[in-house]
């Protein structure tokens, strides 16, 4: 999957700074406001990441604490142990709002037989803020991919996250191979964009979607991810259950483009439970949800 939101990321990285702890290495540009983590092999790593959002980072890996100042994007590569990434931003009792453009990059790596890598994101904050009389728009980028292997990845943007006028929630998920679980939820009044894709891709996936648009909101819900412009729910290939489910409170007139799709399949049985909002494909069982 692509990145497409307007805010410049590079992946390729001039090392500046290489910092190793005792299994993750630390590579910062500082020019180019990047900053890659690289897992040891046949290791379980942990990886902690919490953003101020003004792209101060603090990042503990496997016991080992760093701070980063200017960053807009991370990339984060685990090895093929059992590895677990966390991003957090604020708290139930402290919002951070998205000052600063940041996009996260996650590959969870092939993990071994019978183990599962996990991801979650925990956003408590606006993307985009008000300041001199205008609303000042940013992007904040999630993408993950679990590579092979069992995969648990969450997104939980469901503590009334607003995304601003001009501004983008891009959330890109892909289990690829193994039995993945993977979950987004978001509430917040979406003025923006909200920028949507979950693939389960192979083997049998659950993945669910759960929006909530709240009053005011004039937004639109879709994808620069795929070709149709939609915000999907894929399972492809294997058994899959999906759920997507966009729910627009009273007074909210935004706009949702967004499918669900189990794959075609001669052979599967996909199950997919939806908001009448919703287009559907390829489901075996097909249920329409309030």
């Amino acid at each position: 999957m692509s990145y497409r939101p307007s805010m410049s990321v590079r992946l390729g990285v001039e090392s500046l700074a290489d910092r190793l702890v005792p299994s993750v290495t630390f590579q910062e540009d500082t020019a180019a406001h990047t900053l890659t983590l690289t897992a040891a092999q046949h290791q379980n790593n942990t990886v902690a990441i919490t953003n101020d959002g003004n792209g101060g980072l603090r990042v503990t890996a496997d016991g080992v604490t760093r701070t980063f100042t200017g960053v807009t994007f991370v990339a984060v590569f685990t090895g093929d142990g059992a590895d677990t990434v966390t991003y957090t931003q604020g708290s139930a009792t402290h919002e951070v709002d998205i000052r600063r453009n940041f996009g996260l990059q996650v590959h969870l790596g092939d993990n071994a037989s019978g183990t599962t890598d996990r991801f979650t994101a925990n956003v408590f904050g606006d993307v985009g803020f008000f300041q001199n009389g205008a609303w000042q728009a940013r992007t904040l980028g999630l993408i993950v991919n679990g590579d092979g292997g069992h995969d648990r990845i969450a997104v939980n943007a469901n503590h009334d996250t607003d995304v601003r006028p001009g501004s983008i929630l891009f959330i890109s998920l892909e289990g690829n191979e193994g039995n993945d679980y993977i979950t987004a939820d978001y509430d917040g009044e979406l003025d923006g964009k909200l920028d949507f894709l979950a693939t389960g891709d192979q083997d049998n996936d659950l993945v669910a979607a759960n929006f909530h648009l709240d009053a005011g909101s004039s937004g639109s819900v879709i994808s620069t991810d795929d070709t149709s412009g939609a915000a999907g729910v894929e399972g492809n290939l294997g058994n899959d259950n999906l759920t997507f489910a966009v729910r627009l409170a009273a007074g909210a007139t935004a706009q949702v483009n967004a499918f669900i799709d189990g794959g075609f399949n001669l052979f599967d049985h996909d199950v997919g439970h939806r908001t009448a909002n919703v287009r559907s494909a390829f489901l075996e069982t097909d249920f329409v949800i309030q």
